[in-house]
């Protein structure tokens, strides 16, 4: 009998797999772990073992550069110590005392793929680059990658280690960041200290993708070839990782499968545009209602197949005075019960606190209306 409801379960899972979700025999890849998710609501739309820990190489500077830009100012100068010399591997040859700015850093970082660059912006945020690898992990915990250590900030060593999971949803969160966004996805640069250097993005799906938009590659012998990257197509932006391919082509490849598989099952949906009247609210001591608009174009990626629903969400309690723009409720999308997306509604205009007369006034008014409403309409 066991036996029999094992057979008949087995058969039962490889036939809602094959109804549900792409076969490896339909997205070969090459990769040992990989994984496409929807950027804005963090979504798997395929994975191959995205949540068996593996070594990350250079992938690791995306969490270095994001904690960099959160801390550093662009413009501010650093001067590299003598540990940036003796890192080795893939370099921009940083000397003791050379200065350049944490920006020029950055590009070197994330482009040239630069380990003297790293250590010099680890020691200028925390010291020293244990210290900096401690504030990587507790990041990496306030982000909820659950499987991902840190002890470098370069990934040089083979220590650090993460899931292609993890990793997606760290360059998730680093993407929302304008300025990280904006230096993942240039192609070339100049940066300058003691000497100029030009610098070239080593994530070659850059030039072989037209709809990519960073963000960073890695290889050691241990780790293989890993990639992180990110694609656009009109408002749908996605996120693939890829770790241990065999050849560096294939982690492009393997990417742009990915994507080209993800764009064709998925659908954007405009619910609302700046601007728009969604709703209207009361306004204390007034018998004029305030309209609520939206602050921004707002819609949401789903599955072609989805069906979704939409729920206005208002402030129960409103004070005044009422500044325009004060966030007065939210626009929510639901997937059947689950919570796909939301979006604030805010005041059209503005309305004044009011004195006590006319606050007398509008009660009187009010209580006017509520015995005789008829009169108040004549």
């Amino acid at each position: 009998m066991f036996k029999k409801i094992s057979i008949t379960s087995l058969i039962l899972i490889v036939f809602l797999n094959a109804l549900f979700l792409p076969s490896f025999g339909e997205l070969a890849v090459d990769s040992s772990s990989a994984v496409l998710i929807d950027s804005q609501t963090g979504k798997v739309l395929w994975a191959k073992n995205p949540n068996v820990r593996r070594k990350i190489a250079s992938t690791t500077k995306i969490m270095t550069g994001l904690l960099v830009i959160e801390e550093l100012s662009p413009e501010e100068v650093v001067t590299s110590d003598a540990s940036v010399e003796s890192t080795g591997e893939s370099e921009i040859y940083l000397e003791k005392g050379e200065k350049m700015t944490v920006s020029d850093l950055l590009y070197a970082l994330m482009l040239r793929s630069a380990n003297d660059a790293a250590v010099a912006l680890a020691n200028q945020v925390s010291g020293s680059v244990e210290s900096f690898a401690k504030r990587m992990d507790k990041r990496a915990k306030t982000l909820g990658l659950k499987n991902t250590d840190f002890s470098s900030p370069h990934g040089l060593w083979d220590q650090n280690t993460s899931t292609a999971y993890d990793m997606a949803l760290l360059g998730r969160e680093a993407l929302k960041n304008e300025v990280f966004a904006t230096i993942v996805n240039t192609k070339t640069t100049v940066i300058k200290g003691k000497r100029s250097r030009k610098i070239i993005n080593r994530n070659n799906l850059l030039w072989q993708y037209p709809r990519a938009v960073g963000i960073k590659t890695g290889y050691t012998k241990a780790s293989g070839y890993c990639l992180v990257s990110a694609a656009q197509k009109g408002p749908v932006r996605l996120i693939a990782a890829t770790l241990n391919s065999s050849v560096r082509q294939a982690s492009f490849d393997d990417a742009k499968k990915l994507f080209k598989y993800g764009f064709s099952q998925l659908k954007y949906t405009q619910i609302v545009k700046k601007g728009q009247v969604k709703a209207k609210t009361d306004v204390p001591y007034s018998f004029e209602k305030m309209s609520l608009i939206a602050s921004k174009d707002f819609g949401v990626v789903t599955e072609k197949k989805s069906k979704i629903i939409t729920e206005i969400d208002l402030r129960k309690e409103v004070k005044l005075p009422i500044n325009k723009g004060d966030v007065l409720g939210h626009i929510k999308v639901y997937e059947g019960k689950k919570l796909l997306a939301k979006q604030e509604l805010v005041a059209q205009k503005d309305a004044a606190e009011v004195g006590l007369f006319e606050k007398l006034g509008f009660w009187l008014k009010s209580l006017f209306r509520t015995l005789s409403p008829a009169s108040i309409e004549r």
